[in-house]
C-alpha cells in the first residue's frame, strides 16, 4: 500500500513538473501580433540601403526592384518607398533566377523573448552560372517603447564564395 502511494505521489509530481515546464516554454515563445511584426519589417526595410545592388546598376530616376523571399513576411507588411519596388518571390522562383544571378533579401522567423523581439535580415547574391555568391546577415533586436518599435541592428555574418 505504501508503495502505491509513493508511485501516485511521484506520478502527480511528474505531471505537475511537465505542465509547469510546458507553461514556461509557451510563455517564452509567445506569438508576435501582426501589426507589431509589420512595424518591425517596415522599420528594417526603411533603414536598408538598396541603392547598390550586385546584379545591376541603380538608376536614381528609375524604380529599383528589390527581391524578398516570401517566407515570414507578406505583401501587406511591406512599406511604400520612393524609387523602390519590393517583389516577393518563393524559394522556387529564387532558385530559378540564380541561373542568371539574383540578389535577394530574407527575414528569419521572429523570436519573441520576454520584452524584445529578435530577427535576422539577410542579403544574398547568387549566380550559379558564374559560380559566385556572397551575402551578409544583420541581427536586429527590437523593443517596443511608447507604442513604437525601436530597432538596433548588428552585423552578424558576412560570406563570399
Amino acid at each position: 500500500m505504501k508503495l502505491n502511494i509513493k508511485k501516485q505521489n511521484s506520478l502527480a509530481l511528474t505531471v505537475i513538473l511537465v505542465l509547469f515546464c510546458s507553461f514556461i516554454v509557451s510563455a517564452q515563445t509567445r506569438q508576435l501580433a501582426e501589426n507589431d511584426k509589420t512595424q518591425i519589417i517596415q522599420a528594417i526595410l526603411k533603414r536598408e540601403d538598396f541603392k547598390s545592388p550586385e546584379v545591376c546598376c541603380f538608376d536614381s530616376k528609375a524604380e529599383n526592384i528589390v527581391y524578398l523571399l516570401a517566407e515570414n513576411i507578406s505583401a501587406e507588411q511591406l512599406p511604400k518607398l520612393k524609387s523602390i519596388k519590393f517583389v516577393l518571390l518563393t524559394a522556387t522562383e529564387i532558385e530559378e533566377k540564380r541561373k542568371t544571378g539574383i540578389e535577394y533579401y530574407s527575414f528569419s522567423e521572429f523570436e519573441v523573448r520576454k520584452s524584445k523581439v529578435q530577427v535576422f535580415f539577410s542579403r544574398t547574391f547568387s549566380d550559379t552560372t558564374a559560380r559566385e555568391g556572397n551575402g551578409s546577415t544583420i541581427s536586429y533586436e527590437c523593443r517596443k517603447v511608447a507604442e513604437k518599435w525601436k530597432i538596433k541592428g548588428r552585423l552578424d555574418s558576412v560570406y563570399a564564395s
